[in-house]
């Protein structure tokens, strides 16, 4: 996230590294009124307008959140228009419109195409609208890039990959499958409690458990 003016004064910063700060902390009601009191006093600052989008969607505020993202157009260098893209999509897929949010993350990856994250966010919108193979194909390119990025030392997204591609092939009742990208997801976080229920589940599965219930 860049501004289209990139100097800022020592309050500027001590105030951005609180921002970032609050976000670690997922502190997400100090973060707004962080983020407000921030575009109080510097409203043509594109960095403030696109960070405070994502704490805006996760309250619900998702009119603030569009005005946020058309302010961070007009004040954000073209380096951030990927990002901006990217927070259309997610406010979009929020909002339940995942036609509109799929165009949006395709001009993301069309902006960005070594980004891995909007790759895992298209798949997972593709698998939602029922598109199974586009998804898998989508989530697969992921990984590949991932694996070719591996000398960065970065996983981002990379356990969510597997997970999102592991989803997909349980709709598919490739089970075996499944439980393979289950697996390689837990390497990466051992402690991603979503993909341990899914593990336990096609563990069942595969052992015939289904048969006994009921």
């Amino acid at each position: 996230m860049t501004d289209k003016t990139t100097q800022i004064d020592p309050a500027e910063a001590d105030l951005r590294a609180r921002i970032l700060g609050l976000m670690e902390q997922q502190a997400v009601s100090s973060l707004l009124e962080a983020t407000l009191e921030y575009l109080r006093n510097y409203p043509r600052s594109g960095w403030g307008w696109l960070v405070s989008v994502p704490t805006l969607i996760d309250l619900g505020r998702y009119d603030d959140a569009e005005l946020a993202l058309a302010n961070a157009r007009s004040y954000n260098s073209k380096a951030a228009k990927s990002s901006i893209y990217y927070w259309h999509c997610i406010l979009n897929k929020e909002r339940g419109n995942l036609k509109k949010a799929q165009r949006w993350v395709n001009k993301a990856i069309e902006a960005d195409p070594d980004n891995g994250s909007f790759r895992v966010t298209l798949g997972d919108i593709q698998a939602r609208r029922g598109k199974l193979k586009a998804a898998s194909k989508t989530l697969l390119s992921a990984i590949a890039l991932a694996d070719s990025q591996a000398d960065s030392g970065s996983d981002a997204d990379l356990d969510e990959a597997h997970f999102n591609l592991a989803l997909v092939r349980r709709s598919q009742r490739r089970y075996a499958d499944a439980l393979a990208e289950t697996q390689k997801a837990l390497v990466i976080d051992p402690s991603y409690a979503e993909a341990v229920a899914l593990r336990h589940d096609l563990e069942a599965v595969l052992q015939g458990g289904w048969q006994g219930v009921g």
